[in-house]
């Protein structure tokens, strides 16, 4: 299952309003999982079912884990000036650098 289709899941289930922008969220707890040792030995060793039953708390631990980076990150980002002005810099580049100009939206294709 796509995870856009996760997000739309969850807000006809819901009554959610989230985003593609929040699709990263969950596509962030995939990676982490995918990459763990644990849940790879668990999903190698046990039928979907039983895979379920084992990754229920391990994912809980990703998300909490996930919280807490993003937490150190914009903690980092507010209170260390030099983090924070050399973080700027790169982000601010690449979010210059990802939106297209005018004349760059109004090219025939």
């Amino acid at each position: 299952m796509p995870l856009s289709e996760i997000i739309k899941v969850l807000n006809e289930r819901f009554g959610t309003n989230f985003t593609d922008e929040d699709r990263f969220f969950f596509e962030q707890i995939r990676e982490k999982a995918t990459s763990n040792e644990q849940v790879v030995k668990l999903r190698r060793a046990n039928p979907f079912d039983k895979f379920q039953l084992g990754l229920k708390q391990l994912l809980e631990d990703l998300m909490v884990q996930r919280m807490a980076d993003n937490d150190k990150i914009v903690t980092r980002y507010m209170d260390d000036k030099d983090f924070g002005d050399a973080a700027f810099t790169v982000l601010s580049k690449a979010i210059y650098d990802s939106i297209p100009t005018e004349n760059e939206t109004s090219k025939p294709s």
